[in-house]
């Protein structure tokens, strides 16, 4: 490959990154909103693994029992996951290794919320699996 065709194959991903990627405007309540998300999802995949190697290895059967409600709990949370505005096509920068549903990535339900409002129903989104989480600890 010649090294203007490299150049210009370089530009044309540069360039369709920008079109596809984060068009938020980086309003700081906005990056805060994204930042209450974020630590959510890793609590989420937390309490997920900590539930499947209970699942695999407890035999009583109330635990069973519990943990595969807190299983679905989990299942309903992550269901319930609202993007950030203008963050939806990232993921977030994490990689891809691990298994979880990006079809909730695009709702528009909160493309009338004022970004505070968005802030607050990531709040509340991490406060949900914040409570799973401190039941399978």
């Amino acid at each position: 490959m010649s090294i203007h065709k490299a150049l210009l194959f370089i530009v044309g991903l540069a360039l369709f990154s920008l079109g596809c990627g984060n068009k938020a405007t980086g309003e700081p309540i906005l990056l805060d909103a994204l930042k209450v998300q974020n630590e959510g999802i890793i609590l989420g995949m937390r309490a997920d693994s900590i539930i499947k190697v209970k699942l695999n290895t407890d035999t009583f059967t109330e635990d069973v029992v519990r943990f595969t409600a807190l299983k679905q709990e989990l299942a309903d949370w992550k269901a319930n996951r609202i993007g950030v505005p203008g963050y939806e096509h990232d993921y977030h920068g994490h990689d891809h290794d691990h298994d979880h549903d990006h079809s909730n990535d695009h709702k528009s339900s909160v493309s009338h919320l004022k970004p505070e409002q968005i802030l607050e129903v990531q709040k509340e989104w991490k406060a949900v699996v914040e409570n799973i989480y401190n039941q399978v600890k």
